[in-house]
């Protein structure tokens, strides 16, 4: 087991996009990983999927009882309406920026990228989202790629579902390089 030290958080709120979600819970899981559901308040919350409403999932922490440290890596799914309710949280904001300040990874796909742009986590780094945010990256100063993921340092993003096998490895790779950075320091 790759990550059967690491702790993930997996940030979101009513309309992530349940399929994505399930997919990076479930294989980190398989990779050993510790894996809690973090939202802004203190119930279940149901995703989006082509079929509508999902099925509501439990969640394990609310974001303001979360402490920084409790996690090594915090994931951000896709799923437009749920990025745009985060976007307008300052406390989920203020979160995510505190959290990458602490030296640790942040990870998000789709739409999600632009959450780190909110945060002002992005200039001068590579990253990759959404063809529909890529402007907004850019503008926040990041360099930004058509497809991913992309790792850089601290952060690893991904255009969209299509690549998800793929950013799940690069979620499990850079929690080990992170992890050999801190055993030789």
């Amino acid at each position: 087991m790759k990550l059967d030290t690491c702790r993930i958080g997996i940030l979101t709120t009513d309309g992530f996009d349940a399929p994505a979600l399930h997919a990076i819970r479930d294989e980190l899981r398989l990779e050993g990983a510790e894996v809690r559901l973090l939202s802004l308040a203190d119930r279940r919350i149901r995703g989006w999927s082509k079929d509508g409403w999902s099925k509501e999932e439990h969640v394990d922490m609310v974001l303001d009882e979360v402490v920084r440290t409790d996690f090594d890596m915090l994931v951000i799914p896709p799923g437009l309406i749920a990025v745009d309710a985060l976007k307008g949280e300052r406390f989920a904001i203020n979160f995510i920026a505190r959290f990458h300040a602490g030296g640790r990874v942040v990870a998000a796909c789709g739409h999600a990228p632009i959450l780190l742009s909110e945060a002002g986590i992005v200039r001068g780094r590579i990253v990759t989202g959404t063809r529909t945010i890529r402007n907004d990256l850019r503008n926040a100063g990041a360099f930004v790629r058509e497809s991913g993921p992309r790792s850089d340092r601290q952060i690893v993003t991904s255009a969209g579902n299509r690549e998800l096998p793929d950013f799940i490895s690069a979620i499990a790779d850079r929690f080990l390089v992170r992890d050999r950075e801190l055993e030789s320091a």
